[in-house]
């Protein structure tokens, strides 16, 4: 040993020298020596190097170049192309890279093998009389002269395939580029058989054959690896980009999500799995990802506006709403905030909710139309229509030209008992918005005051279409059935359903004491336009309902006996 560089040396730059070197610092550059560089344990190098001889049992980012030979030992790490005539790799070495080595071996390397050869031919037939239970004795007439003629035959035929196949093997050994475990399909398939078992040799064997772009062999050592070892990450996404490689997606997906957990930044596999789950139409794998993305980058806007957008395509408004909540709308929320967030709480449902959001980003700002109008919308199809119709008289005033000031002139209309120019506002409104359900439910009650139940049933129906729970169209399709006295069970059926955002609606409960009426039920409706009468007590119609059904039971009533 000439040099020695401990284990605390930092260099970086060029370094050039005679002579052996043990390094266990650490040097960043270029080393160039025509004899021995021994890198040690502590050794840690990015370099490009070229050498005489190179030992490795540190760790060395770079291209190796050795004259003579590189020997990678136990434990070392050599990621890098290497040129050398021989290569030793130990169990438990790992290299990743290209391995260059010249067709033929320096002639003194030749010369050995030759002799080992030659000896190891010679041993064997030495070791074919001790097989047949004869001593060997001084020759000079031949080998085979002193075995028994019974026996010459059949040693003679041993002895012969034992030499051609340790023949065949020096062939190969001599005229094969090799790493420890050779590169030809017979050695790989040797090394691998013996492998199975030995989790440093699988792990040596699969980075060898990822690295040459054998991706399906790399993906079976890997998964063999898994099998006999604790779970390693980088084998994992190395499993995964082989099985990728090697065309099976559906499989590599589920290593990846695995790696995923490891390397929750890595958008690389971010990407794969979503475009991957996104063109095999798998929503939900491709939510389980977006999930996980957002839930691991707590900071990452982003990330929570991709799965906002995924949930609303899912239509999924409940986790959309809770999603926008914690992770989108700003801190105090903005107008706009409380505005996305109303409409999702109408979407999901939530009515009162809604109503409660819209109201406050309608007083934040009194002049924003879309605030209002959804605002107006949530109060009508609670059955809160007279508040609506505050809220749209006021869309008037900010917008004559809106839809739904001409919604509110047919409205106008029919209270001043002009039907027929009524439904001309409701129609024209329709024709520029077939969805308008203010104009559908107009249209419901003036055909019903020209005396065509037939066509309001129809309209109802239609409003109903579009959104089974709009409270108006509920209620008005009990009415006109109350009002016809048919279908009762129905009519019951859709007047309880109309006050499902609001229980305490008069004009809804006046309904369903009607039915309760016509079904004789004289009791039930009793108590519920009692009840409407306590929340608007000048109602007289309201009176003269309760007379109406107060009589009818006592109509019903037992008469008492006549007494003499």
């Amino acid at each position: 040993m000439n040099s020695y560089c401990g284990d605390g040396v930092r260099m970086e730059g060029l370094l050039k020298f005679r002579g052996a070197l043990r390094f266990e610092g650490n040097f960043k550059g270029e080393i160039n020596t025509p004899d021995t560089l021994i890198i040690g344990e502590t050794g840690k190098l990015e370099a490009k190097i070229e050498a005489g001889s190179f030992f490795n049992m540190g760790e060395v980012n770079g291209d190796v170049r050795a004259s003579k030979k590189i020997s990678i030992l136990t434990g070392s790490r050599l990621k890098g192309n290497i040129d050398t005539p021989a290569l030793v790799s130990e169990e438990g070495a790992l290299f990743m890279g290209k391995c260059v080595m010249p067709a033929q071996a320096p002639a003194a390397l030749l010369e050995e093998k030759e002799s080992n050869l030659k000896r190891a031919i010679n041993k064997t037939f030495q070791n074919l009389f001790t097989a047949t239970g004869e001593k060997e004795e001084p020759q000079t007439t031949g080998l085979l002269s002193k075995i028994p003629p019974e026996k010459r035959k059949m040693a003679l035929g041993g002895s012969v395939a034992a030499a051609i196949m340790i023949l065949l093997y020096g062939m190969y050994f001599y005229s094969s580029s090799k790493t420890s475990m050779g590169s030809t399909l017979l050695s790989r398939y040797i090394y691998e058989r013996a492998a199975q078992d030995n989790p440093a040799k699988l792990l040596l064997l699969a980075d060898v054959y990822f690295n040459e772009e054998h991706y399906s062999r790399a993906a079976t050592t890997y998964a063999r690896l898994r099998e006999i070892s604790p779970p390693d990450p980088a084998v994992t996404k190395r499993l995964a980009i082989s099985l990728e490689k090697s065309g099976n997606m559906e499989e590599a997906a589920s290593y990846y999500e695995e790696t995923l957990k490891n390397e929750p930044q890595d958008n690389e596999i971010i990407t794969k799995l979503a475009d991957y789950y996104q063109s095999s139409g798998n929503t939900a794998k491709l939510i389980g990802v977006r999930e996980f993305i957002a839930s691991s980058r707590p900071a990452d806007v982003d990330a929570a506006k991709a799965l906002y957008a995924l949930y609303l395509e899912n239509k999924d408004t409940a986790k959309a709403l809770e999603l926008y909540k914690a992770r989108i709308a700003a801190s105090p929320k903005t107008v706009d905030d409380l505005l996305t967030m109303g409409k999702l709480q109408k979407q999901a449902g939530l009515l009162p909710e809604a109503i409660k959001t819209l109201t406050e980003a309608v007083v934040k700002n009194f002049s924003n139309k879309e605030a209002i109008l959804e605002l107006g919308y949530a109060y009508h199809k609670a059955g809160q229509e007279e508040k609506s119709l505050d809220i749209f008289l006021h869309i008037s005033r900010l917008d004559p030209q809106h839809p739904e000031a001409v919604v509110n002139a047919g409205f106008s209309d029919l209270a001043m008992g002009k039907t027929d120019k009524a439904v001309e506002e409701f129609n024209r409104t329709l024709s520029a918005n077939p969805g308008n359900m203010r104009a559908l439910l107009g249209l419901a009650i003036a055909s019903s005051r020209l005396g065509d139940g037939g066509k309001a049933e129809q309209y109802c129906k239609k409003m109903l279409e579009a959104d089974p729970d709009y409270s108006p169209a509920l209620n008005r399709l009990a009415w006109l059935y109350a009002q016809q006295k048919r279908n009762l069970d129905e009519a019951e059926k859709y007047s309880l359903a109309s006050m499902k955002y609001n229980e305490n609606l008069p004009d809804y409960m006046d309904t369903l004491s009607e039915i309760y009426y016509q079904k004789r039920n004289y009791d039930k409706a009793i108590e519920i336009i009692t009840r409407a009468i306590e929340l608007r007590p000048t109602n007289p119609y309201f009176l003269t309902q309760l007379e109406k059904f107060s009589a009818a039971k006592r109509r019903l009533a037992p008469q008492p006996p006549n007494t003499p």
